[in-house]
């Protein structure tokens, strides 16, 4: 059972509020209150913008975490986290939009794989924290561009284990063009910073450290009818060569074909 009230307010001078309260009840455990609070203060030239927000979370583990024949196990808690962001959004000129934003969240029992006892288990205590900073700018009525880049710095707490699979670094940007009604054009480059891994294949827990990568895909969409869509997609259109996982590169040039119909 999960109920949840949430009420926005505007408070004048620029301020507006938002309050939130989520009710969690889930057999097996205990019942759970999730509040969560937010603030915006916008400037009066209303091209400066600041925001707050502070919340708390409840997750309880998945069947799969729980029950899986291999991995699973029953005696998992649920996950818990506290996390506040803080941030500011200024418009330059008339169409550069810029974001930045300051994360830092606390997890209690979150939930990993552990490969010493190859099964899931609860880090006692998580934290992360880290930067986010994205922009968008709209060149023209048929031109946009968006990016974004994020540092994130991830540890559990009075251990020597590392979670894996996740990147200090990620950037990338889009592009979308509006040829004219009937056509758009996207390109989309994403940079990934390396990530620690772990393998068994030699019988043996073995650390990897996965380089970095990049990649660029395009698309090429047509709207032929009302309800005809074709579009035409290219995925790691440089062939670069690497691995998410140990021992399984990723595919490399890859074209596909869509089509849409609508009713």
């Amino acid at each position: 059972l999960g109920a949840f009230w949430e009420i926005q307010q505007q408070l004048g001078l620029g301020l507006s509020l938002s309050l939130g309260l989520r009710y969690d009840e889930v057999d097996g455990f205990d019942r759970e209150l999730s509040p969560r609070l937010g603030a915006l203060y916008q400037f009066e030239n209303g091209k400066t913008r600041l925001r707050a927000n502070w919340g708390t979370g409840f997750k309880p583990p998945s069947f799969f975490a729980l029950a899986h024949p291999l991995v699973g196990n029953p005696d998992l808690k649920p996950e818990t986290a506290r996390s506040w962001d803080v941030g500011i959004e200024q418009e330059l000129g008339q169409k550069l939009q810029l974001n930045l934003v300051w994360f830092d969240n606390d997890f209690e029992d979150l939930i990993d794989f552990d490969d010493e006892s190859f099964r899931n288990v609860n880090r006692e205590q998580v934290e992360s924290r880290g930067m986010e900073f994205s922009f968008q700018y709209p060149v023209s009525d048929q031109l946009s561009l968006q990016g974004h880049a994020t540092y994130t710095d991830t540890e559990i707490v009075n251990s020597d284990e590392t979670l894996r699979g996740r990147p200090e670094w990620k950037a990338g940007a889009q592009l979308f063009y509006h040829i004219n009604t009937a056509w758009q054009l996207s390109a989309e480059y994403l940079w990934v910073d390396q990530v620690t891994e772990a393998s068994r294949h030699t019988g043996e827990n073995v650390d990897y450290t996965l380089d970095a990568y990049q990649t660029v895909d395009i698309s090429l969409a047509w709207q032929a009818h009302s309800s005809v869509r074709l579009e035409l997609a290219i995925s790691n259109l440089l062939d670069e060569e690497y691995q998410q996982a140990v021992g399984f590169p990723a595919a490399g040039v890859f074209p596909r074909l869509a089509i849409e119909l609508g009713f």
